[in-house]
């Protein structure tokens, strides 16, 4: 979270923190890619927290600055294994654009795409 300043706040993009009593607990962020397009990255709730509503409050968050913003869309990627964050997205109605390879583990990475 070093460059959280230079990465997102500088190209006008937004970064969220969530903490309780003093912990971090879910961070989320988007950053601009283009005029119209946004990309959802880091949205991550520690394993103790989740089903609690923290990402979906970040998300709800980070979809409202983008579209005060005037983006158009937002753009994501999560793996393949994360099926729970799959359905959230889908239930959001961000949808399926590609897949590729994963760069570093087997798996594959799983690309999504909502107009806003």
């Amino acid at each position: 979270m070093r460059n959280v300043g230079n990465f997102y706040l500088e190209t006008g993009g937004q970064f969220l923190v969530g903490c309780l009593d003093g912990e971090t607990i879910a961070t989320g962020g988007v950053k601009p890619l283009d005029e119209q397009t946004v990309e959802l990255q880091r949205l991550r709730v520690l394993p103790e927290y989740q089903q609690n509503g923290y990402g979906t409050e970040l998300l709800d968050r980070l979809e409202t600055f983008a579209e005060k913003q005037s983006f158009e869309r937002i753009r994501l990627h999560t793996d393949d294994v994360l099926v729970v964050a799959q359905r959230i997205y889908e239930r959001r109605g961000y949808e399926r654009t590609h897949r590729e390879p994963h760069p570093t583990i087997d798996g594959e990475v799983i690309f999504y795409e909502k107009e806003i």
